[in-house]
């Protein structure tokens, strides 16, 4: 009896973790996922910052991110930005569709007009800082997701976006054009103080670090410094 007991406990068990392996197996992915330039996912909330420069008519700081559609079906998105602070220049988004440039802090809901995203599709945010001089800009980005109203165009299927869902990823960018000779730039000022500190990878450090230190300031300006 004890045998028999113990292996139907075992059976049991067994069982059980087969559910919870395929319980977790079919976990549903989040409907849109945001991924950076090297294909890695980005995790909602999180905050980049970046310093990677490139000329293109005028030099720019691109976000290089791009967001998937994770679903079966044609999704309705769109996006809320928050422009933060902007030492100088202006900040530059054509995601969903259309474009649009702004200059001045303030929340942006339904930056631009909202659109489909096909299942599996990828589209690039194309967002990007354009400085104007050295300095800094911090711009929050909240995708939505939003319902779709089916049309019959003649005897074409059209979805468009309708109302509001749900709220979908939140990512927070902060670009950073950093004078390359004031690595001494705090020393400058003795009542400026470090608000923060990141790492080479944008990850928030308490203390100084081996290699690359990006550092914002209390008068608003980043400066980098190199730790050997």
């Amino acid at each position: 009896m004890c045998i028999r007991d113990s292996m139907k406990r075992a059976f049991v068990f067994a069982f059980a973790a087969l559910l919870s392996i395929g319980a977790f197996a079919q976990e549903e992915l989040p409907t849109f996922q945001l991924f950076d330039k090297n294909d890695n996912p980005v995790a909602d909330g999180a905050t980049l910052v970046l310093t990677e420069g490139e000329k293109l008519g005028e030099f720019q700081i691109p976000s290089g991110l791009y967001l998937k559609n994770n679903s079966d079906d044609t999704q309705g998105v769109g996006i809320d930005v928050k422009l933060v602070s902007i030492d100088n220049g202006s900040f530059f988004c054509c995601f969903p569709n259309n474009c649009q440039t702004i200059s001045s802090p303030g929340v942006y809901e339904d930056y631009n007009s909202p659109a489909t995203m096909d299942a599996g599709e990828e589209r690039n945010l194309q967002t990007e800082w354009i400085p104007s001089n050295y300095g800094s800009c911090t711009a929050e980005l909240q995708f939505k997701v939003f319902n779709l109203e089916k049309q019959d165009v003649f005897g074409t299927i059209i979805y468009s976006p309708s109302d509001f869902k749900e709220y979908g990823p939140k990512v927070t960018l902060h670009f950073v054009y950093a004078d390359p000779t004031s690595v001494d730039g705090i020393r400058d000022n003795t009542n400026t103080t470090v608000v923060a500190r990141y790492n080479a990878n944008g990850m928030s450090v308490k203390s100084e670090v081996k290699g690359l230190n990006i550092i914002r300031l209390s008068n608003g300006k980043t400066i980098k410094q190199i730790k050997k």
